[in-house]
């Protein structure tokens, strides 16, 4: 991180650079994590809180992939589930106020003090029962009261709108972050069988080259040893743990690449197992691709 500072702020004062690079490496979301766990675990022993030991369990949800993939899929629509929450208050609101309005008697002391009060009550009294409503915690009327009409408006509205169409839409947003997940795992699959890693050039044509080239296994050898993706992961290790006043020109300009986030320096829809052939061999093998395709 010290390095990666300096790299990136080479004017800066040192101390400062130091001091940012241990704010980087503390900002990590894992470190964070462990140090909450490490300070939960402190607070149980030391201060005889045993039950604080259950959030230790929450530490599966980064020891398994399965769990932080259903983490992902909740967590993803934070800004819609958000929105729809907050819309779900703003309309309880609505309810509490007519309810104060037109049902105060109805609602016994739930509605007594303030308009807050009743919302809260409303909140709290309408989706603690099996079923989402107003019933539970309003008098019940029937057919020869005179408010009959009114109270099966302001309840049944109340059902509909918040039990049906609201909670729908929380579970619909979960479900369809989780089809998200699956169409890009499905995607990322697809991907990294018919293109190759590195540059991206389809398998079809890799083989085809290979074969007139009298490789065999062509996609594999292309893989492993024209383009190994772990060759170039190596190579942007190292550039990381190298000291940026020992870089080579090349080494810089590819430095300041992967700081950008700049792929330009990758041999993207090139490779030499395609380019290495004679131009003659190279436009048969053009040919013959165009004429399978």
């Amino acid at each position: 991180n010290i390095r990666m500072v300096k790299h990136l702020y080479p004017k800066r004062n040192a101390v400062v650079n130091i001091l940012m690079a241990w704010a980087r490496y503390i900002s990590q979301p894992l470190l964070a994590w462990r140090c909450l766990l490490m300070t939960l675990t402190a607070l149980a022993y030391f201060g005889g809180h045993w039950w604080v030991y259950s959030f230790l369990l929450a530490d599966f949800f980064c020891l398994s992939p399965s769990l932080q993939a259903v983490l992902t899929g909740v967590v993803a629509p934070a800004r819609p589930l958000f929105m729809t929450f907050l819309g779900a208050a703003i309309i309880t609101f609505a309810y509490g106020a007519i309810g104060m309005h037109n049902f105060r008697e109805d609602f016994d002391s739930y509605c007594d003090t303030n308009i807050l009060v009743c919302t809260s009550s409303i909140l709290y009294m309408g989706t603690r029962a099996g079923i989402v409503g107003l019933s539970g915690m309003m008098d019940q009327v029937g057919p020869e009261d005179s408010s009959w009409l009114s109270r099966m408006a302001y309840d049944m509205s109340y059902f509909v709108i918040f039990g049906i169409m609201l909670l729908n839409t929380i579970v619909a947003l979960i479900v369809d972050s989780f089809q998200t997940q699956r169409r890009e795992l499905t995607a990322r699959e697809y991907n990294l069988e018919t293109q190759s890693f590195i540059s991206c050039v389809k398998r079809k044509t890799i083989e085809t080259v290979a074969q007139a080239s009298g490789i065999v296994d062509g996609w594999e050898y292309h893989e492993t040893i024209c383009q190994n993706k772990w060759d170039y992961m190596a190579f942007i290790f190292n550039l990381f743990e190298k000291n940026p006043q020992n870089y080579t020109g090349p080494e810089s300009q590819i430095r300041q690449f992967i700081d950008n986030a700049d792929v330009t320096w990758l041999p993207i829809g090139r490779s030499k197992m395609l380019e290495g052939k004679s131009d003659e061999n190279k436009e048969d093998t053009l040919t013959s691709i165009q004429t399978q395709n």
